[in-house]
């Protein structure tokens, strides 16, 4: 196990929380906002990660990972973001290498791919986690 208290010591942290949001596309358009922000900023900060969307519930799973410190320091900022409520820590695990080495923030929309590889996303991402459109919502007929 690695020491958090050592001086780059990686954290792997994974949180569940729900979108406050009216209806579908205005979910989307929120975590079109999210990512855009993280992957300027977590990229910045060292920290890689992906947001999967379950957009039948607006539940969100967030990885977070990178230095322990700041890892911590930026989920206590995201703790305060009234775009989400029932932010609960699923797992927090400290680790010897990297999943996320070259993201800022990867996202997908499908809740039964939610981590491990590039090649096991069905949903909407790209290597980096950016996009340019909203996607459409599922119909509900």
């Amino acid at each position: 196990m690695v020491d958090l208290t050592q001086d780059g010591a990686l954290l792997r942290l994974t949180y569940s929380s729900r979108l406050v949001a009216q209806d579908c596309q205005e979910a989307f358009e929120l975590i079109r906002k999210i990512t855009d922000h993280a992957n300027t900023k977590n990229v910045e900060l060292h920290i890689g990660g992906e947001l999967i969307f379950n957009e039948d519930t607006f539940e969100i799973v967030q990885v977070l990972e990178g230095n322990a410190v700041t890892v911590n320091d930026l989920f206590a900022l995201i703790t305060r973001d009234d775009r989400h409520t029932t932010v609960i820590v699923t797992e927090e695990t400290a680790v010897a290498s990297r999943e996320y080495p070259e993201w800022g923030m990867m996202w997908c929309r499908n809740p039964k791919n939610i981590r491990r590889g590039r090649d096991r996303y069905g949903g909407v991402h790209d290597e980096k986690g950016s996009h340019d459109e909203v996607p459409a919502c599922k119909s509900s007929a």
